[in-house]
This record gives C-alpha cells, sequence and structure tokens, in this order.
C-alpha cells in the first residue's frame, strides 16, 4: 500500500500549487465559454439564447412566477413543467422582473458554478496539482474544465447542469470529512443541507443520497473501518446519518410532490412522468445487463465505477481504505442513475456522474498509484479524458450551431405567435420560447404544460386523435406548430390542415427535425394562419425557408398524381 501521497515541500508551496490549479482551470473555462458566446451572439443577430428549448421553459416559469405569481406558462395556469424547482426559484429571485437579466442569468450562474467546481478540485484533491516538470498535469489542469467537465458548453445549455455537479462535488467533500471523526450535529448539518439543495436542484440528487447513505454506513464497519479501532456508536451514529440523508433528499421532491398534488397535476413534474411513460415497459427493478449498457454509454462514467468497484474489492482484502465512503457513494449513484435516469441529450444528463467520478477518481490515485508512476498515471489520464470524451467534444464544438438552431427554429416560432397571436391560445410541445413571449394559453400535446395530455398517455400511450381535437377546440386555439415526427407523439387529427412549414437550412444539432409544420383546426384558421405566415416569412433570419400553403397543396397533388 502506497498511503497518500506528500504534497508540496511547505505550506505555502501547498497554497500556490492550489492557487496555480484554479487560476488554469479557471482561466480555461472562462476563455472557452467566452468564445463559444461571441459565436453565438454572431451567428444569431446578437440574440442570447441557449442550445435547448429546455432553458427556455425555466426562463418562462421564473418570468411568470415574478410578474404574474404563477408556476405555470402562461398567467393563471399551474404546470409543473420544471424539473428543477430550485432552479426555477433561483432565476426567478434573482432576476427581480427584469426580463433582461433573466435572459443572462443562465450562462452567468453557470460559470459561477462552473469556477466553484473547479474551486472544490484545485482546494480538496492533491493528486493533480501542477510542480516541477509534469507538463502533462498542468495540461490536464485546462483540459479538464473545457473537455471532460464540459463546463463551457454546459453554460451555453443554460439550466441546472452545472449547479448540480458543483453541489454534488460539495457534497463529496464534506462527505469525506465525515468518514473519520465524531459524527456530532455540527459536523452534519452542512453535509444534510447540500443533499437537500442538490435534490432542490435535480432529483437525480436522490441516488446520491442513496450512495452516501451506504458509504457512510459501509466505512463505520469494521470490515471497512479506516482507523483501528471502532465502537458500536460509531455504526449508529453513521445509520442515523444515513437516515438524516435519504431524509433531506426527500424533502424537497416530496413537497413540490403535494403542491403539484394540490393543484391537480401529478406527483413528479410532468417532464419526468413523460420520459417515465416512453419507457413505461421496462420492469421496475431493471436486470444487470440493462444497467451495464446503461454505464457503457459515457465511458467516463463507467471508468472510475469500475475504479470505485475495484477499490472497494481491494479495501475489502485489507488494501486502502480512506475513501471507502466516497468509493461507494459514487459506485452506488452511478448504478442507480444508470438503472433509472438518462444518458445524453448535448451529454447533460450524465455530466454530474463525469466530474464527481473524476473527483473520486483524483481521491483514489495518490492510494493506489505508486509514486515513482505519477508522471505516467497523469500522461495516461491525459489520454484517456480526451479519448473517452469525442462527444462533450464534439458538443462543445457545435454549441454556436446549435444555438442557432435555437435562434432559427423555436425563438422565431414565439415571434411569430407573439406577433399574430396575443391574447389567443396557441398549441404547440416547443413550450420554452413560446410560452416565454407569447402573451396568452398555451396548449402543449406534449404533456409538459398540459397535464391532462400525461393522463392521455397513460390512458392510450399516444394521445388520440379524438382527445387531441377535442382538447384543441375545448380550449379554442388557433394555430399549432409541431415537429411532424416528434419522439413523443401524439394522433394528429385528421380534419387539421397543414398549412405552412419552416425548413432549416444549417445543419440540425439540437432541434428534433429540420421541419416545424403549421397547422390550423379549420378553413377559417388556416387562411389567417397562411396569411400571418407569408407576412412574417420577410421577418425569419437567414438559413430558414418557408413552404407556404399554395407549394404545400401543389406537393400534395404532384404526389396523388404523379
Amino acid at each position: 500500500m502506497n498511503g497518500p501521497e506528500p504534497g508540496p515541500a511547505s505550506p505555502s508551496a501547498d497554497a500556490r500549487a492550489r492557487r496555480t490549479f484554479f487560476r488554469i482551470g479557471a482561466a480555461s473555462l472562462l476563455v472557452v465559454t467566452a468564445v463559444l458566446l461571441v459565436a453565438s451572439l454572431v451567428r444569431n443577430d446578437g440574440h442570447l439564447l441557449y442550445v435547448i428549448d429546455d432553458a427556455g421553459i425555466h426562463l418562462s416559469l421564473a418570468h411568470q412566477l415574478v410578474t404574474h405569481g404563477t408556476w405555470g406558462p402562461y398567467p393563471g395556469h399551474y404546470a409543473s413543467a420544471s424539473s428543477s424547482p430550485g432552479w426555477t426559484l433561483l432565476l426567478a429571485g434573482l432576476s427581480l422582473g427584469h426580463t433582461g437579466l433573466l435572459q443572462i442569468l443562465p450562462v452567468a450562474l453557470n460559470v459561477a458554478a462552473g469556477i466553484w467546481i473547479v474551486w472544490l478540485f484545485a482546494r480538496h484533491q492533491d493528486y493533480l496539482l501542477p510542480g516541477g516538470r509534469r507538463w502533462a498535469g498542468y495540461v490536464l489542469i485546462a483540459v479538464l474544465p473545457v473537455v471532460l467537465w464540459f463546463l463551457p458548453a454546459l453554460a451555453m445549455v443554460g439550466m441546472e447542469h452545472a449547479l448540480h455537479a458543483a453541489l454534488v462535488v460539495q457534497a463529496l467533500v464534506l462527505l469525506a470529512g465525515l468518514q473519520t471523526g465524531r459524527l456530532t450535529a455540527r459536523r452534519c448539518w452542512p453535509f444534510v443541507a447540500v443533499i437537500a439543495l442538490a435534490s432542490l436542484v435535480r432529483y437525480e440528487s436522490a441516488f446520491l443520497a442513496a450512495g452516501c447513505a451506504a458509504g457512510l454506513v459501509l466505512a463505520a464497519t469494521s470490515r471497512f473501518a479506516h482507523e483501528a479501532t471502532r465502537a458500536n456508536s460509531r455504526v449508529r451514529a453513521s445509520l442515523a446519518l444515513a437516515a438524516a440523508t435519504t431524509a433531506a433528499a426527500a424533502l424537497p421532491i416530496t413537497i413540490f410532490g403535494f403542491v403539484n398534488k394540490a393543484f391537480g397535476d401529478g406527483f413528479l413534474p410532468n417532464s419526468v412522468t413523460a420520459k417515465a411513460l416512453v419507457g413505461r415497459s421496462a420492469p421496475l427493478v431493471p436486470s444487470l445487463d440493462a444497467t451495464m449498457r446503461a454505464l457503457q454509454q459515457d465511458g467516463m462514467v463507467l471508468v472510475p465505477a469500475l475504479a470505485a468497484a475495484a477499490y472497494l474489492i481491494w479495501a475489502w482484502f485489507g488494501g486502502p481504505r480512506a475513501n471507502v465512503a466516497l468509493a461507494t457513494a459514487f459506485l452506488v449513484t452511478a448504478i442507480l442513475h444508470a438503472s433509472y435516469a438518462n444518458f445524453h441529450y448535448f451529454e447533460r444528463y450524465q455530466a454530474y456522474l463525469v466530474i464527481a467520478g473524476s473527483f473520486v477518481l483524483l481521491r483514489l490515485a495518490p492510494e493506489v498509484v505508486p509514486r515513482a508512476r505519477k508522471p505516467a498515471a497523469l500522461a495516461f489520464a491525459l489520454v484517456v479524458v480526451i479519448a473517452l470524451s469525442t462527444a462533450r467534444i464534439n458538443a462543445t464544438h457545435d454549441a454556436p450551431l446549435a444555438m442557432s438552431n435555437t435562434y432559427r427554429q423555436r425563438y422565431q416560432l414565439a415571434r411569430f405567435f407573439a406577433a399574430y397571436y396575443k391574447g389567443r391560445a396557441i398549441g404547440t410541445g416547443e413550450l420554452g420560447y413560446p410560452s416565454l413571449l407569447h402573451e396568452g394559453p398555451i396548449v402543449d400535446p406534449l404533456g409538459l404544460g398540459t397535464h391532462p395530455f400525461l393522463v392521455e398517455m397513460l390512458r392510450h400511450r399516444v394521445p388520440r386523435a379524438a382527445f387531441v381535437d377535442a382538447y384543441f377546440r375545448r380550449h379554442d386555439v388557433q394555430a399549432v406548430a409541431i415537429y411532424p415526427g416528434n419522439a413523443l407523439g401524439f394522433e394528429v387529427p385528421k380534419s387539421w390542415l397543414l398549412v405552412g412549414e419552416w425548413r432549416l437550412g444549417e445543419r440540425n444539432v439540437s432541434g428534433f427535425e429540420k421541419v416545424l409544420a403549421f397547422y390550423a383546426r379549420d378553413e377559417r384558421m388556416a387562411e389567417e394562419l397562411d396569411r400571418n405566415l407569408r407576412t412574417f416569412a420577410h421577418r425569419l433570419p437567414s438559413d430558414v425557408s418557408t413552404v407556404d400553403r399554395t407549394a404545400i397543396v401543389d406537393r400534395f397533388l404532384r404526389g396523388s398524381h404523379p
């Protein structure tokens, strides 16, 4: 056993090394984020937008909450459309009702969270600190925030994932400190509070809470105890803290669940329910094969999970055990996420696992890697990080283009509805930017903003055409815009009339499809919609072409009579 690697020769040298780590990592994060932001503004005619429409949902909910006191996509309509209540509340609280400030807050908060993550790594691990001629270490410090942790691109996503990852790493830092010493209330309450905040930001934190609870108990047992002697009181205290940890994670979920039920929605947010409905044929307890296949979707989740498992096996047979709680927490969290949550969609769902996994690896490394092999280990780590992060590298490169897709599709849709259907009901599955700019009711056939459609999915998997038509008529929806082949889907009533299409000319990165289709419920509405689309066509940016109603009729006739 190697034992912990000694740090720099003196406290002042240690402090300098940590400051250098922070400066290199923060500079890398800020420079790449600035480049992506400028490139996006140039592409989007100076408009600050985000990669996916989901960011617009949070912006819209925050705006409605501050200006109208409504938790929903339009005034007076409650909808559990946010899967991150904490992020929405944070945006609402900091925006102070100022629309311009609200638009800037997501990128600003993500950058702040990214800097927090860099600081946590600089402060709470000893293996990767700059010093001497270890060139691989310097390069790795610069590469981690951009390539592996994906922080600049997460800032462009404009959602809560970087903040969630920061809270997860902070929880692991506190957990590591709790593995030894007395578990007093004074030492434990910051950890429990961070777990509760993480759960408020993203519900996947329940997986982390389960992992931390398991780690606390396992690290207190005689088989894995770090210290030579253990008392039964340590195990009892660990069990009590484990219970408090799971309760802290469950508290925000339970509170918002009961609020949702009180307003007639489901217990879980609509987006969580909708994703569960898509895969509802899956068993309650996934098979080992299904879980391992999910873990293999991202090598930088699988590698630290396997490393944590190997570390625990070694500890069982008398090996190093200073980080048993951390290794257990990450392994359990990764397995639960792979069993019940998602990966990918712009590499954001597993971002907290990737970042937390790298932290756990750096904590384990001094115990398991011979000191003489450290330069080689750092060089190999650099190769592994780059080789297993090609999807993140590509997504970062494509972030400005993805934001351009949003500008040319969802944002233009929002401008169109705001200009021609003010105060009138519209229908669309793109809830974010349309609900932010449009003043009036919105019916969401995908269920995020209109819960009855989720209820219909429970009955028939796909809402039937008769239900869709009746609901849209009852709410007097004047125009509909959807992606024709949206993954969640619903049956389009045969009585609806296809009036126009917008076609994206650039490569599609973040949109569901390159075609956005406009429908009307009857001939009168179709004539108005066609007129509005023709007028608005002159206001569309470049790389967006239109297909008007006449061209659609001609296309249909040519298809019917070749």
